[in-house]
């Protein structure tokens, strides 16, 4: 429904803000933060074998907001989360 969304907010008018585009420091050539991805080398993982985790943060009323998750690569099922004012959440 990425048009509806689209559509309320022209209604209002909202406009998405969009940050600087910039290009992570993992992904220069030469960086010593990049690793190999050992996700890739697992065919068919079972259930409670590979759980993978990503964490994102906005701005909320002037504070910065951290939202956490945890899911099981099986079953794509979110296990865990958690939202907190410090990225400390787990």
């Amino acid at each position: 429904m990425p048009g509806e969304f689209a559509r309320l907010m022209q209604a209002e008018g909202i406009r998405a803000k969009m940050d600087r585009r910039h290009k992570p420091r993992q992904w220069q050539k030469g960086s010593k933060i990049a690793c190999p991805n050992h996700l890739a080398d697992i065919r068919n993982p079972r259930p409670h074998q590979v759980w993978v985790a990503d964490f994102t943060y906005t701005k909320h009323q002037g504070e910065y907001v951290y939202f956490s998750t945890i899911m099981d690569l099986a079953t794509r099922r979110i296990i865990g989360e958690d939202i907190s004012k410090t990225r400390d959440a787990w």
